[in-house]
């Protein structure tokens, strides 16, 4: 077996709530955020699992599997701050896709470098 499942693991574990907090939105909040905020989604798992793969700090299992629920909630949380800045007309277009994908890169970078090597 070799590290590709390890790889997905945290994948799928942050792909679950962000899909249903996505979806939430979605229903509760503008239709109009879907399409152009999905960089923002999926940026950070692949910049956390990048940085894992080259400097793995002493990461367990644990981490592969608390850290990407950290980076689901952070990043819903700059989906949810996109969605106001949205709705009130502050930022429309490319400066917001380009906000929101700054703050989620900025969340997987501090989620991988603050969170400590948990016991197994």
């Amino acid at each position: 077996m070799g590290m590709l499942p390890f790889l997905l693991l945290p994948a799928v574990i942050y792909a679950i709530p962000v899909a249903i907090g996505v979806f939430l939105m979605q229903w509760a909040g503008d239709k109009r955020m879907g399409g152009s905020l999905w960089p923002s989604w999926i940026a950070p798992i692949v910049f956390w699992i990048v940085m894992v793969v080259i400097n793995d700090k002493g990461k367990t299992l644990s981490n592969l599997i608390f850290e990407p629920l950290i980076l689901a909630g952070a990043t819903l949380l700059v989906s949810l701050l996109s969605l106001i800045l949205l709705k009130r007309g502050i930022l429309i277009g490319p400066k917001l896709i380009g906000v929101s994908l700054a703050v989620s890169l900025a969340a997987a970078f501090l989620v991988f470098r603050f969170v400590k090597a948990m016991p197994e």
